[in-house]
């Protein structure tokens, strides 16, 4: 994964981020990451120019993590998912093209054959290489790039 800045977006489908725990799993395009100590509603603010105004109220992900470290919404026109979880360098925030909660992935390597079929479909990008990145804890975490 190349370095970003701080608050900045991501080019939309150079990394992707693929995270699973014993009860979850969920992959998509990394929209944008700060490296800001941030708390749960700081961290909901700071991602709303990347999910606009139509989305519900954010709901606690993930099912694995401790609490406060990870949330989901959705936009409420477009269906579009949104996760924003909390890293060790900082908040990432991904667009989820499909995720599955209470979902038990076996391997990295299941995981990365899952997230490899979903990306393909849902955004019709394949060859990604897979290897794994900073993690929250409580989750595997493994990022995607062409």
């Amino acid at each position: 994964m190349g370095d970003l800045p701080a608050s900045e977006p991501a080019a939309t489908g150079t990394t992707y981020v693929l995270q699973f725990g014993d009860r979850h799993v969920f992959v998509g395009p990394l929209l944008a990451r700060t490296a800001d100590p941030l708390t749960s509603e700081q961290a909901q603010q700071w991602a709303r120019p990347w999910i606009g105004d139509t989305t519900i109220d954010w709901e606690a992900h993930p099912l694995d993590g401790p609490p406060g470290s990870g949330w989901a919404t959705m936009d409420f026109l477009s269906g579009e998912q949104f996760m924003l979880h909390c890293y060790p360098d900082g908040w990432r925030l991904v667009r989820a093209l499909s995720r599955g909660d209470g979902v038990t992935v076996e391997s990295d390597t299941e995981a990365c054959a899952w997230a490899d079929r979903v990306v393909k479909v849902k955004d019709n990008v394949t060859g990604l290489h897979w290897s794994p990145g900073p993690t929250p804890d409580g989750v595997t975490t493994w990022y995607g790039t062409a």
